[in-house]
């Protein structure tokens, strides 16, 4: 998997299997992450990995608190502004409904929002978590540093196969999370994170990102392609499969980059592809196979067919982008590949 796959197919997953993650797959994993980058090389990130017996022991604590009603412990940093300004308040609102639209759950079902996120403080399943702790003399860059190692050590869980989900959530029982690991008491626990291999029966939304042109501006040398040209978003129900082999036939296939432009419909990783598109309520999707039998696979395809593989293994960039244009423009309603 190279680093685009694994930026584009990491998610915060909230449904894991029981199946154990290895010991020799985490110490890879985080012993790679130390090469995160730190202002000063401080390295303010204080660590501890939970599996087995005290994982089991530490949701079984949580699990009590909440089921007695337990206040929340007192906070020890704001996870959010007390007042969130545009365009945060509507990203905010927005990933809160496709979180619990994706669960069934409609905005005014209370209930049913909070058994969602009890489900928090059973790390969602997960046979492993990690938890995050920061030295509390520590300022606003080390915070920032302790974020691109967490980020680090997603893209590396990906690269195991592994999924993830950080979770500020767990600060606010840090007393007991403490209770279990006994951190020094200089530390705050800055949040927690799920690690085990994805429940695909789990239904989940993937979340947008806002456009380029939102969040970056590119000042002197070469202008950037014009907005006309450059590709966009996917119309509403469709998806891209790269190397979908579990889709195509269940043949087995090599995985093959996403081109970084594609948007929030896309899903990449073959063996939840097809649980993907049942699940996501999709009603077209475009599907690129990667075995090199007769050439390259074009057009469109129901939910419901199921393709066999043709393609050349090679999907260029130019050929990516050239189908995302035409499927963000509609061109007489057809999302053909070139």
């Amino acid at each position: 998997m190279d680093v685009y796959e694994a930026v584009a197919s990491r998610r915060a997953v909230r449904g894991f299997t029981d199946r154990p993650v290895p010991m020799e797959v985490l110490e890879r994993v985080l012993s790679a992450a130390a090469w995160a980058p730190s202002g000063s090389n401080l390295q303010p990130w204080r660590v501890y990995v939970l599996t087995g017996e005290p994982l089991a022991e530490l949701k079984k604590r949580a699990g009590e608190r909440v089921a007695a009603g337990d206040p929340w412990d007192e906070r020890e940093y704001k996870m959010y502004p007390p007042a969130l300004k545009s365009p945060y308040r509507e990203r905010r609102s927005a990933f809160g409904a496709q979180r619990y639209g994706a669960l069934g759950i409609s905005r005014e079902d209370w209930e049913a929002r909070q058994r969602a996120t009890v489900a928090n403080w059973d790390c969602f399943g997960a046979p492993a978590a990690l938890f995050c702790y920061i030295d509390r003399d520590m300022g606003s860059p080390q915070w920032a540093d302790v974020g691109m190692y967490l980020q680090t050590v997603m893209l590396l869980l990906r690269a195991e196969g592994l999924h993830s989900c950080p979770q500020m959530a767990w600060s606010v029982y840090h007393r007991t999370v403490a209770e279990v690991l006994s951190p020094p008491d200089g530390l705050i626990l800055f949040c927690g994170m799920s690690i085990g291999f994805e429940d695909v029966t789990v239904g989940h939304a993937r979340t947008g990102r806002a456009p380029l042109e939102e969040t970056v501006t590119f000042v002197g040398g070469s202008a950037p392609q014009s907005h006309a040209a450059r590709p966009r978003r996917l119309l509403p129900g469709v998806a891209v499969v790269f190397g979908a082999g579990h889709t195509c036939d269940r043949s087995s296939t090599t995985q093959k980059p996403i081109h970084r432009t594609l948007p929030r419909s896309t899903h990449a990783y073959k063996k939840i592809a097809d649980g993907r598109i049942r699940s996501s309520g999709l009603d077209r999707t475009v599907i690129y196979p990667t075995k090199p039998i007769h050439g390259p696979a074009k057009g469109t395809h129901s939910v419901s067919d199921r393709l066999p593989p043709k393609g050349d293994p090679t999907i260029s960039r130019a050929d990516t982008a050239a189908f995302t244009h035409q499927a963000a423009h509609g061109r007489g309603g057809s999302t053909a590949a070139p």
